[in-house]
Formats: structure tokens, C-alpha cells, sequence
């Protein structure tokens, strides 16, 4: 069986092995924007601690976190929600959930999104990365040809209803499996929603959520200010009065947590509850959003669905 059919055959539970192979896999897996789907475990831990200070009294709490990457991050929040015995369902959003995996024979295997775009290879048992790496094109360039090639035929004859249907294409026996693009141990939770989503849409869940975590996904390597209040302002939309917005980014350099915890108060303002290692890099954004009683996000559109 190859790593792909190991790490995707892996039960929920599963310790060990499938916890290295899964971050091996999150960190050769690159999405279309360039953006690896990498894994640190524990980096978020004092901010679930921090927030753990503020969450309000109401039961169940109905938590959303936004940009959870490989899940791994949202997994280990809900394992603190339990451990200390807090009723609570969480939805978790990326750009990218499900997937396809691609095997055409034993050696060759293809990740794609939901769009048929090739997030990773295995050839031969070695995740390269989509564009491969310099060192992974010279190492792999006819095996990868071959792939391409194959996927190419590949997208001709798919159909949406012929998952897990066998056919041959270059001589070599093809299987399409649909998979998550996340943890299992996450995806099989069972008070956890994993979902596709875009924070710059609308949801249809605007005002159902108690808390809201954005982590490592709103500052300003990634977006311009007014793509970031648009944003932001979408966020406010989804919760209820006196909710909590945690917004962090981590430092690359010494992977220290910068995050402010703000509450949503009257005429739906943000104040500042408290601060982490000198708050977040948006938090004047955030301070000065219009008082509004009905955010309009920059695209209407459903966003929070498979």
C-alpha cells in the first residue's frame, strides 16, 4: 500500500505512525495560492488557554474556527473544550476540505481539490509537492511526465458518480477515491464540522456563533487593509451580541503567539478584552470598524457548505 493509502486508510484514533505521516503529508501539500497546509502541533496552546478565560456562560458554546489548514490546530482546541468539560459544537472552515486521491497503479498517486488542480504526487513512495521542488524535478522528472500525462487522460473520462470506479489509463489500473484534506482524527470528531468556506462570503450563519477563532489567517502578509475589514467585518456578522473574536499570528522567527482577544459590545463594537505578546497586527483595523448593525461582507454568496 502506498503512504497516501496508509495515511487515508488510518482510523480516527490511530497514534504513532499516522500522526508522522500526516504531518509529512500537510507539509509537501501545497494549495493552489502557494499556501502549504504545514502542521505544528501544540503552536496555539496558550491562546486556548487565554480564551478559555473569557468564553461566555452560555451552554452549548458555538465556536468557529476559520483557515484551520490541516485541522490539527482545531483538534487539540476542542481537546482543551473537553478536558475541561465545556459543552460545545465548533465548525471548522478552509479554503480547501475535501479532495480527490488519484492512483494510477502502485506507484503513482495524485492529490487534487475539489477543482481537479494537483496538490501533491507520490512516486514511489516520496511526496513531492506541486510545483515540485528543484531537487524533486530532478529526482522525479520522468515519473512525473508520466502522472501528468496520465492525469491529463484522466480528467477526459471522470465523472462526478465514478468515485472509486476502476479503469486503465496508460495501461495502468486507475482508481479515484474521494478523501478530507484535513486530520481524520478531526473529520471523524463528533462535535466537530469540518467545512469549506471563504471568510470573505457570506454563510447563512450570520449571529449563531458564541466564539470565534482566527488564527495565523488575518494579517497582513496576506491581505491589504481594506480585503482585511472586509473580512473582518464578515466575521462580526456571524456572532451573537457579547460574543468573543480571538485573532493571532504567529511569528515564524520564535513562534511566539501575537493575538488581542476582543469582545462585540454595544452598537457592535470591538473592545479588548486582553492581549498576548503585544496584540495582533490588525487590532486598530478591528478597533475602528464602523458601528454597524448589519455587516455587508464583500460577496454574497454561500460559503460555509461542502
Amino acid at each position: 500500500m502506498s503512504l497516501l493509502g496508509k495515511l487515508f486508510a488510518a482510523s480516527a484514533g490511530t497514534e504513532g505512525t499516522s500522526e508522522r505521516l500526516e504531518k509529512e503529508f500537510f507539509d509537501s501539500l501545497r494549495q493552489k495560492n502557494g499556501v502549504y497546509k504545514t502542521t505544528y502541533p501544540h503552536r496555539l496552546d496558550d491562546l486556548n488557554a487565554k480564551m478559555a478565560i473569557y468564553l461566555p456562560a452560555c451552554r452549548p458554546l458555538q465556536l468557529l474556527d476559520v483557515g484551520i489548514s490541516s485541522g490539527v490546530s482545531t483538534l487539540e482546541w476542542a481537546h482543551a473544550l473537553e478536558a475541561a468539560r465545556i459543552d460545545f459544537r465548533m465548525t471548522g472552515i478552509d479554503l480547501t476540505i475535501g479532495g480527490l486521491l488519484v492512483s494510477f497503479g502502485e506507484r503513482l498517486h495524485a492529490v487534487l481539490d475539489n477543482a481537479k488542480w494537483p496538490l501533491m504526487f507520490e512516486i514511489d513512495g516520496h511526496w513531492v509537492s506541486n510545483p515540485p521542488r528543484k531537487r524533486h524535478l530532478m529526482r522525479h522528472f520522468f515519473p512525473l511526465a508520466l502522472i501528468k500525462c496520465a492525469l491529463s487522460l484522466w480528467r477526459r473520462h471522470y465523472g462526478e458518480r465514478e468515485i472509486e470506479r476502476v479503469e486503465r489509463i496508460l495501461g495502468m489500473p486507475t482508481t479515484t477515491k474521494a478523501i478530507h484534506l484535513v486530520t481524520p482524527r478531526l473529520a471523524n470528531h463528533p462535535r466537530v464540522t469540518v467545512r469549506e468556506g471563504n471568510i470573505r462570503t457570506a454563510s447563512g450563519l450570520q449571529g449563531e456563533f458564541h466564539v470565534i477563532r482566527a488564527a495565523n489567517i488575518l494579517n497582513r502578509g496576506y491581505f491589504d487593509d481594506d480585503t482585511l475589514t472586509s473580512m473582518v467585518q464578515n466575521l462580526r456578522s456571524h456572532l451573537t451580541p457579547g460574543g468573543i473574536l480571538a485573532v493571532c499570528h504567529t511569528r515564524d522567527a520564535d513562534g511566539l503567539n501575537r493575538a488581542t482577544i476582543f469582545e462585540l459590545g454595544e452598537s457592535n463594537r470591538f473592545s479588548v478584552l486582553t492581549k498576548m505578546s503585544g496584540g495582533s497586527e490588525i487590532e486598530d483595523l478591528i478597533l475602528q470598524l464602523p458601528a454597524s448593525s448589519l455587516d455587508s461582507p464583500i460577496t454574497r454568496q454561500p460559503a460555509f457548505t461542502y
